[in-house]
């Protein structure tokens, strides 16, 4: 829901935005700022594709959702984090609306039975 409303809605400078949210993944420091920036990027996407009620979601999950980018982090490491978000932020610049669903897909398959399990 997300990632349709923002390739349908953003503006270039969203987008580039977006851009810089994935680079904090990058350039993170610690676990702690990985897992923040992590936060920024998905409440950014919500803010940035004009759904009001999205980025309440988010805010509501956030101590779940860290816990889980905590651990994938980890077990995985920043890097595939970061090149995870990078993949996606590639695919919604290029404002592809199924590979972005497929996108996301893969890495939710993956983190729930796939490669980089989670539990």
């Amino acid at each position: 829901m997300a990632t349709d409303e923002l390739i349908r809605m953003a503006s270039q400078e969203d987008m580039e935005h977006i851009g810089e949210l994935t680079e904090a993944i990058g350039a993170a420091g610690s676990i702690s700022e990985a897992v923040e920036a992590a936060f920024c990027f998905q409440h950014g996407l919500a803010m940035a594709g004009g759904n009001t009620i999205l980025p309440l979601i988010y805010v509501s999950f956030k101590p779940v959702t860290s816990k889980m980018w905590q651990r994938f982090c980890k077990r995985y490491g920043i890097q595939l984090l970061y090149e995870n978000t990078k993949e996606l932020y590639g695919i919604l610049r290029r404002r592809d609306a199924d590979a972005a669903r497929a996108c996301t897909d893969k890495h939710l398959d993956d983190i729930i039975s796939g490669e980089h399990k989670i539990y």
